[in-house]
């Protein structure tokens, strides 16, 4: 009979913290507050998110595209930013490499990779620029032992195999 009650305790203490583990990773964001720049934007109902974010000058758009995928869970929130940001073509690459070399996370630099693949993608084919090239395939190198290592090799590998298309040029 105690076997069966420490059992019983066991199991139940066990499904407690797992609820409250699953509770947690679902909670929707990040720890603390949405930093106050982001607030009325994120107050937006999400239809309306990708109309105001191109009134943004594009250097707000990545800061609110890198925010959204490395702050909400899941992180796949922000992704639909990214092609968003990558319909700008050849306009937004000075921005995104500079983002790249002032990066603080390389879960950061993930984000942007993202947008490099959606731009090579469906937007814009800059693979012929060879400092963008060599600068990606260094912040992709640099992430050795990362939790972000495996995605952004995946990410880079996609950007690479692109086979080329000709009308994928913007302006």
């Amino acid at each position: 009979m105690q076997t069966t009650n420490r059992i019983f305790a066991l199991t139940f203490a066990r499904m407690f913290i797992a609820f409250f583990v699953l509770l947690s990773m679902s909670a929707g964001c990040g720890a603390g507050e949405i930093p106050k720049e982001h607030q009325s934007f994120f107050s937006l109902p999400a239809t309306q998110q990708h109309k105001e974010l191109a009134k943004y000058p594009l250097e707000r758009q990545v800061d609110i595209y890198v925010f959204a995928v490395t702050w909400f869970r899941p992180s796949a929130y922000g992704l639909g930013f990214s092609d968003d940001i990558a319909k700008h073509g050849q306009a937004v690459v000075p921005i995104l490499l500079d983002r790249f070399k002032t990066a603080p996370k390389d879960s950061h630099k993930q984000a942007i990779l993202h947008v490099f693949r959606d731009m090579v993608k469906f937007h814009h084919d800059f693979r012929d620029d060879k400092d963008t090239m060599d600068l990606l395939k260094q912040v992709v190198g640099s992430m050795k032992g990362s939790f972000s290592e495996e995605e952004s090799e995946r990410l880079l590998k996609e950007i690479l195999t692109e086979p080329k298309k000709e009308r994928a040029r913007v302006p």
